[in-house]
């Protein structure tokens, strides 16, 4: 009965008590939701009162279901973006399956002029990797400019693979010397 009552007191809590992710209180009514009008197919962004505050017929198509910091969104003109809530364009998001690249482990790829880099899912920053003379270099690139914000060289593992970035992280896998080819997971913040 008490394991049964702990239980249930952990649940009240979690349902009750304020969501905590990586240490940050999320704030749970700063953010708009899409809304659609069924009848057009058109779509748009509210916030929680029900105000829209971007029009149903800004964007041909809203990807994005909750609008944190940036949406993904669809212009006539400039194919697959990422906005922020002042709707100023981020980037151009990468084509893929007839629609926007899908984040996996985290990130997306993107279009900043003619190179590709990739986007942190959670920050909405942008990064290119680079590989010179054996050095590997994380690269945060401006979004206004695409130039290079800041460089952060990856300490020098052998075997490096899957680099990955998330909320100001950057891990990757590492090979060690031994018969066994066991890997280590590396986690740097940038």
């Amino acid at each position: 009965m008490t394991r049964f009552l702990s239980l249930f007191s952990f649940i009240v809590l979690l349902l009750v008590g304020r969501p905590v992710i990586f240490g940050q209180t999320i704030q749970d009514d700063d953010y708009l939701v899409r809304i659609c009008d069924t009848a057009t197919g058109d779509c748009g962004y509210a916030n929680l009162e029900g105000e829209t505050i971007i029009p149903l017929w800004k964007y041909s198509v809203c990807f994005t279901d909750t609008f944190r910091i940036y949406a993904i969104v669809s212009m006539l003109e400039k194919g697959f973006v990422a906005i922020n809530r002042q709707e100023k364009i981020l980037y151009e998001v990468f084509p893929f399956d007839n629609g926007p690249d899908y984040p996996k482990e985290g990130l997306f790829r993107i279009r900043i002029g003619d190179k590709i880099g990739y986007a942190d899912e959670i920050t909405g920053k942008a990064y290119s990797l680079f590989k010179i003379n054996g050095i590997s270099k994380l690269c945060e690139i401006s979004l206004e400019t695409g130039e290079i914000i800041n460089e952060n060289i990856i300490p020098n593992f052998k075997y490096i693979e899957n680099i990955k970035v998330r909320n100001g992280f950057v891990y990757f896998l590492y090979r060690i010397n031994s018969p066994l080819e066991l890997m280590k997971l590396y986690k740097m913040e940038i």
